[in-house]
């Protein structure tokens, strides 16, 4: 970006614009933090969640690669005893039978808590195990509420180096995505977990390197259960962590098979060994025990897919890996989100300059969609090749809830203009001024508040010019004949400044209405409006008349007014040339010119009121609103037509839609204006 365009872009920062823009886009990612706690939004979030999306990855990655020195060895029912608890007796036997194939290390499932008197030789053949087998590992458990772990009786020695605590952490939905390195307090003596423990002996540079994050959980990478999981890419069909049963590894080995216990000790030796319960006979799920939801369950009513052994194996696989994969902090994620958010306003506001529709829609649908991917592709991107998992659900809530934050903003920014605004209302001078300016503001959209700001303004002027004509009927004033068939502000100013002193010795409502168009010809967005107001008119006295040609019943009459009220819109679009926000801001623009005309007019004692000034103001009943209104017209007003008749007169009302149900008539008005034997057609004097 060039010094240039940086300045531009600066420049436009600073004004206030760029600081809403920034302001909702902050307010959006913020609301995606907390939208969860809102009522009936929680549905939203968990529709639309990070650990939906980390499923859905999980479930489609494909086939990941396997830590070959992993073995999974289970154990069924068949092991527990008459009160369907292990029998450890059976257990040692089993293990023992293992450890005689010489694995590296052997992590075993299980959880040593108690003694059993009941079956002390259990007690001590296990404990004897543990003993001649450094390398042998079990579970203790920790115990979150209240914060303390279950320590494993004195007799299996010291759990510090040959436990590890076997917790899983579930998340709020009982899925379990993620692991933690360190359990307990930190203040006290946390304990590694179990599947750390595993890995320090079985790769101690796997541990190293998961011991450089500061960060302690992280994300299970999974690649499949156990057992009745099968490598689709492998042409025998292998199982994803290779599985064997200890009852076949004891039998074996006990049975005297020299064959079969060399080819056992081929898959077992030096190899990472997790031995845990998993009922897996025939391939098939026959038991619940044991088991948990993870992100790889097709079904979210389904029953628990995978057992617990099986959770640690995807565990310990991630860490033999390097896969290893972190979860960013919030504050992170959340300027992650802001910078999509920022993007999709800021290109928002920028191709809502487009003046084609169609390229228009076609940009900001393109933009939105092409930002959408984004936030969902980088952080899949991240997940896979880097050791960040940044959030899925910040970036499209927040770009979700980006324009509905703009227009809250605008919306709630107007409100306090409002307030504002009707608050130095109070310190106008004339309460009809004030009056007028507040039932501009009772509008809530732009093109109605700009509609009656510019019928206000068309008013006030000629109403000013109505009393300055009334009294040129008294022979105070001269205008001539084109001043008074189409007042300008140009040609009443003209007018004005060429006779001074008659103005001066006029009456005081004369000298307040000239006042006001002095006040009006001051100001340069007054007089752009004015312009604005009087091309409207003539557009809409020229669809009045045509709808007036189509009136033959009340029905029609009715859809004649109607299309009116519409063409009025139509018409202040396509003369004020903006939409939109600078439609918000244009009428900004004029309000603020117009306070500043109501308190000067107020400080000079006008109001702009023409009262019952007839010929050139009467009273009459608007058909439109069903209501008295004062209405205001000239002789030879001219349309768009350059046609000479009733529908060129209509000027007053309280909105720019109000129609006389009846007046004077254009010939008793031209008798009533009749020059009084002038040549040069100035209107002296009036009956």
């Amino acid at each position: 970006m060039s010094s240039t365009s940086g300045g531009r872009f600066l420049s436009w920062l600073s004004r206030g614009r760029g600081i809403e823009i920034i302001a909702a886009s902050c307010i959006a990612v913020l609301l995606t933090a907390i939208i969860t706690y809102l009522p009936k939004f929680d549905l939203v979030e968990a529709a639309m969640n990070d650990e939906n999306f980390t499923d859905i990855v999980l479930r489609t990655h494909g086939d990941l690669p396997i830590d070959t020195n992993i073995r999974v060895v289970t154990y069924d029912a068949a092991i527990f005893d008459s009160t369907d608890r292990v029998d450890r007796a059976l257990l040692t036997l089993r293990l023992a039978a293992l450890m005689e194939l010489k694995p590296r290390v052997a992590g075993v499932d299980f959880l040593i808590e108690d003694l059993r008197p009941e079956a002390p030789d259990g007690d001590t053949m296990l404990a004897s195990l543990i003993t001649d087998h450094p390398n042998l590992i079990f579970g203790i458990f920790h115990e979150d509420s209240l914060n303390r772990f279950r320590i494993p009786p004195s007799l299996f020695g010291s759990p510090d180096r040959r436990f590890g605590c076997i917790n899983l952490q579930e998340d709020e939905d009982g899925t379990i995505r993620t692991y933690t390195t360190l359990w307990g307090d930190p203040g006290g003596r946390p304990t590694e977990s179990f599947d750390l423990r595993v890995a320090r002996l079985g790769d101690s540079a796997a541990a190293a390197h998961l011991d450089r994050f500061s960060q302690r959980t992280f994300v299970i990478d999974y690649a499949a259960g156990i057992g009745e999981t099968k490598r689709s890419s492998d042409a025998g069909g292998d199982q994803v962590f290779p599985t064997i049963p200890l009852d076949t590894i004891f039998n074996t080995i006990s049975s005297g098979d020299s064959a079969g216990t060399a080819a056992l000790r081929a898959i077992f030796a030096d190899k990472t060994v997790l031995v845990g319960y998993g009922d897996i006979r025939k391939g098939q799920v026959t038991s619940v025990v044991d088991r948990f939801y993870t992100p790889l369950r097709q079904e979210k009513q389904g029953l628990p897919d995978m057992n617990g052994v099986a959770i640690h194996a995807n565990i310990l696989n991630t860490i033999l890996r390097g896969r290893i994969v972190q979860i960013v902090p919030l504050w992170l994620n959340m300027i992650w989100g802001l910078v999509l958010v920022l993007i999709r306003l800021l290109s928002r506001e920028r191709i809502e300059r487009v003046s084609n529709p169609r390229s228009r829609a076609f940009l900001l649908y393109g933009t939105f969609w092409t930002l959408f991917l984004l936030g969902v592709l980088l952080p899949i991107l991240a997940f896979r090749y880097t050791p960040y998992k940044f959030s899925i659900y910040t970036p499209l809530a927040g770009l979700l809830l980006s324009v509905p934050a703009m227009e809250g903003l605008d919306k709630g920014l107007g409100l306090l203009r409002d307030i504002l605004r009707r608050m130095r209302l109070r310190s106008l001078r004339s309460p009809a001024m004030a009056a007028a300016l507040r039932f501009i503001l009772k509008a809530w959209n732009s093109e109605e508040r700009m509609e009656r700001g510019n019928h206000f303004l068309q008013s006030q002027f000629h109403g000013a010019c109505a009393i300055l004509f009334a009294e040129a009927g008294t022979g105070a004033l001269r205008f001539d004949m084109p001043t008074i068939a189409s007042p300008t502000l140009r040609r009443m100013v003209a007018a004005l400044n060429a006779q001074p002193d008659a103005l001066a010795a006029s009456s005081a409502a004369a000298r307040d209405a000239a006042g006001i168009i002095t006040i009006i010809d001051s100001d340069p967005e007054l007089q752009r409006a004015l312009r604005l107001a009087r091309s409207l008119y003539v557009a809409l006295n020229e669809i009045r008349r045509q709808g007036a040609e189509m009136e033959e019943s009340t029905e029609e009459t009715v859809e004649a007014t109607e299309g009116i009220a519409d063409y009025a819109d139509l018409a202040l679009k396509t003369l004020g040339g903006t939409k939109g926000r600078e439609k918000d801001g244009q009428f900004g623009k004029l309000y603020e010119s117009l306070e500043r005309y109501a308190r000067r007019a107020g400080e000079t004692g006008g109001t702009g009121e023409v009262g019952h000034l007839h010929p050139y103001a009467f009273r009459a009943s608007c058909r439109l609103h069903n209501r008295e209104e004062t209405f205001i017209y000239f002789g030879m007003q001219e349309d768009a037509n350059n046609r000479d008749d009733f529908y060129d007169l209509v000027y007053g009302g309280a909105t720019i839609r109000c129609q006389p149900s009846d007046h004077p008539g254009l010939r008793n008005f031209k008798e009533a204006t009749r020059a009084a034997g002038d040549d040069d057609g100035e209107i002296t004097s009036a009956r």
